[in-house]
């Protein structure tokens, strides 16, 4: 009997094991997305706060006077600057989705490593509970064996 439960249980060790390296691989993968969007996220944010700048500064140079030449520099710096705007948002919204994926993933993986957990622990009480049983058996015949014995 006792042979059984630890067959069993060392199966079911190896599998939670497994599940537990799924997890922590898992873990790993959302950290490393999490990452890249905070990195795009602040790229994004800078070169808003940037834009808001330029356009503060334009804004200076219309009410100051100053060269046709100049205004259209700025607002050629201005364009590209839209263009790596759109493009840094392109890469954040990327890098979201992979996140969002990642931690899909891993909430996946913890539940399934729950599930083993409860059914491991689930196990070793009914295992428990068919030891004792089992003792009480044994017990119950020693003293019916005994009583014959005296008798």
């Amino acid at each position: 009997m006792k042979g059984d439960y630890y067959d069993v249980s060392f199966s079911l060790q190896k599998l939670l094991q497994v599940k537990e390296k799924e997890r922590d691989e898992q873990q790993k993968h959302f950290e490393v997305s999490r990452k890249q969007f905070e990195e795009a996220g602040y790229r994004l944010y800078h070169l808003l706060r940037d834009r808001e700048q330029m356009i503060v500064g334009v804004e200076g140079y219309a009410t100051s006077g100053t060269t046709i030449a100049a205004l259209q520099t700025a607002q050629m710096a201005s364009e590209r600057m839209e263009k790596e705007i759109l493009h840094v948002q392109g890469l954040a919204n990327d890098a979201r989705a992979k996140m969002n994926v990642q931690k899909d993933a891993l909430h996946h993986a913890t539940i399934e490593l729950k599930k083993l957990e409860k059914l491991k622990v689930k196990q070793h009480e009914t295992y428990r509970q068919e030891e004792k049983l089992f003792e009480q058996q044994q017990l119950d015949e020693t003293a019916t064996l005994l009583y014959i014995r005296q008798s």
